[in-house]
């Protein structure tokens, strides 16, 4: 046989043995791949895999007991970057080969209040500037609402008092919001922004009230009517009080000594 030829022949089937994950003693292969390798947080990728392997099992993707060779998928959606292992088995002491693929998860920057924070004090029928800081927003719009308190998940209201409306991601993040006049003053109001990329976040809680004081100022105390009159009537007034003030000490005296 030609020497050139099989050496050529050889290094063809190194690289198939290679590029197929195949043992080039056993012949045993198994391959794992995942598509796509690179996701946002909430999309789902494949994985896929290929053997001539008695058995395998991989508990990293799913659990339950270990199934036969040849091909198959599964539909991931890690919440952030993973690595998934699969074993796989061959009988007659055969050995195994584990194989590994890394899906990267890239996860929005966390989205923050910059107003209203949990000190606000907001005045129902004004009008504020809401800001937010989040470098992800790109050209996402958000929906505001308005409600209290923080579901399970920390990224949405509990409840929804009503919906503010459309918010538009721009470079200063912010917008102009006159807070409605028929709320009702209480102090665990919250904000949140929905986005459909999934951003977005709820606020500090922040008070609404009717005006800038806890307390709302007492009523001014009127103005006796004997400071309106003329001096020639208040003094005849005071002499007159002054009169009956002394008739009544004098009738509190003898009651004492009776």
């Amino acid at each position: 046989m030609n020497t050139k030829y099989l050496l050529f022949s050889v290094l063809v089937f190194s690289c198939f043995l290679i590029t197929n994950d195949v043992s080039a003693e056993t012949g045993q292969f198994l391959t794992l791949t995942a598509s796509p390798d690179t996701i946002d947080v909430g999309q789902s990728s494949t994985i896929s895999w290929t053997t001539n392997a008695s058995f395998c099992n991989a508990p990293s993707l799913f659990e339950g007991s270990a199934w036969g060779g040849g091909s198959g998928s599964y539909i991931v959606i890690p919440d952030s970057t993973k690595t998934y292992d699969m074993t796989c088995y061959w009988q007659g002491g055969g050995g195994s080969l584990t194989k590994s693929v890394t899906i990267n998860v890239s996860v929005p920057q966390l989205f923050g209040f910059s107003f209203p924070t949990s000190d606000t004090n907001l005045i129902k029928g004004s009008t504020y500037t809401i800001s937010w800081i989040n470098d992800n927003a790109g050209s996402y719009g958000y929906t505001a609402y308005l409600g209290t308190g923080v579901a399970t998940n920390g990224s949405n209201l509990e409840t929804i008092i009503r919906t503010i409306g459309a918010v538009n991601s721009n470079a200063r993040n912010e917008f102009s919001w006159t807070v409605p006049s028929d709320l009702s003053p209480r102090s665990d109001y919250r904000i949140e922004f929905r986005s459909p990329g999934g951003g977005g976040g709820v606020s500090a809680p922040f008070t609404i009230s009717r005006s800038d004081n806890a307390n709302p100022a007492p009523s001014p105390i009127p103005t006796p009517t004997l400071l309106f009159l003329g001096d020639s009537e208040r003094l005849q007034k005071i002499a007159q009080l002054q009169t009956l003030l002394i008739q009544l000490i004098q009738q509190l005296i003898v009651l004492l000594q009776q």
